[in-house]
């Protein structure tokens, strides 16, 4: 899933000229079910950090009913905005963490 454009629509609105440029590409990659519990979830997280809507789907679909329940109940979400964290299934906002403003920073405070 492509990313939102957003910043060039309020940057636009502004009255700011923009040029979008495309500087790198996700690819998915497939897990087996042995390899995400052995060793990705092996010992168990303790949170997953966050950076776009697109990469919390993507963990939903690596951390759904593949892996081991505890492991999934247990884990923290740290999401950069909350539109990220509104991408998560709903049993798992409850878990998410939401950074006070758009930065790294704010996402490790």
């Amino acid at each position: 899933m492509p990313r939102s454009p957003e910043l060039e629509r309020r940057l636009t609105a502004a009255g700011t000229i923009v040029k979008s440029l495309e500087v790198y590409e996700m690819v998915e990659l497939s897990y087996s079910t042995d390899f995400l519990n052995g060793a990705i979830l092996s010992p168990s997280l303790d949170a997953v950090l966050l950076y776009s809507a697109n990469a919390a789907r993507r963990a939903a679909k690596l951390l759904g009913p593949q892996t081991q329940t505890a492991q999934r109940i247990e884990c923290r979400f740290l999401c950069l905005s909350s539109e990220i964290a509104a991408a998560l299934p709903a049993p798992w906002r409850d878990r998410a963490i939401v950074a006070a403003t758009p930065d790294e920073a704010s996402l490790l405070a």
